[in-house]
């Protein structure tokens, strides 16, 4: 009750004229999006012509949680992604290490923010290997069994991880078109163009069948298990980028 009247009262002392209200725009949630109770209907409930339009961002939002969810190894992935962020928010000293072989925070994740976790996910990959070693000496030097667990499970998840790249892969592209439908002056034009632009980078990265290029860590060099990785890879990839473009 409230909320509604706060609303109504800051629309009356910004806008003297209902008709000139055309449009709303929040996220998708009930509680702003809701076609009974949500602010959208009550709003509209006194300015009929504040036509409701969900917001783009959160609809990229929503696409790369669908994805994310796609598979178990997905689920996992951003799963232990949290666990890796956290493991080293939570500990002073596990931040000083990080810091003194890293030289760089781990973004926080935001669960509706997928700008937030792709820089999560581009710091892992770009610093994997020093992330790897930084956890080793945590494991090495620590007197707590729990942390000993918790660093030993993240250092086997990142040396055994397969499909990291593909993440790193898509995600500067869900940044350029987070950021131009973020912008607070754009035209249906520039969000066309922006739109299009995401759908054919997201089409070659499907096409796109340059695994072989990735490095295999070293002790994974046997044939089958490297054509068993290529072929996970390949998967994991192809599930991510069907459900983003369709």
């Amino acid at each position: 009750m409230f909320g509604r009247m706060y609303f109504k009262s800051t629309l009356r002392d910004v806008l003297t004229d209902k008709k000139k209200l055309i449009t709303q725009s929040y996220d998708g949630a009930n509680v702003m999006s809701g076609h009974i109770s949500g602010v959208q209907t009550l709003i509209k409930s006194d300015y009929p012509n504040a036509h409701y339009v969900q917001c783009y961002a959160h609809l990229i939002n929503l696409i790369m949680k669908a994805a994310s969810c796609k598979s178990k190894e997905t689920r996992i992935f951003f799963s232990n992604l949290t666990d890796i962020n956290n493991f080293f928010t939570r500990s002073h000293q596990r931040v000083q290490v990080l810091d003194e072989l890293v030289k760089k925070s781990l973004p926080k994740t935001v669960e509706t923010r997928w700008n937030f976790k792709s820089r999560v996910v581009n710091t892992v990959y770009e610093n994997r290997e020093l992330i790897i070693e930084c956890i080793y000496k945590i494991e090495a030097t620590s007197n707590q069994t729990i942390t000993i667990n918790q660093a030993g499970a993240l250092r086997k998840m990142l040396l055994e991880s397969t499909f990291i790249y593909v993440f790193h892969r898509i995600m500067p592209h869900l940044d350029i078109i987070y950021n131009q439908l973020q912008k607070r002056s754009t035209s249906p034009v520039e969000i066309n163009n922006a739109i299009y632009n995401f759908e054919i980078n997201i089409q070659k990265e499907n096409t796109l069948n340059n695994v072989d290029s990735i490095q295999v860590d070293e002790g994974e060099s046997a044939k089958r298990k490297r054509e068993n990785i290529y072929l996970t890879r390949n998967i994991i990839a192809k599930e991510v980028c069907d459900t983003i473009f369709n």
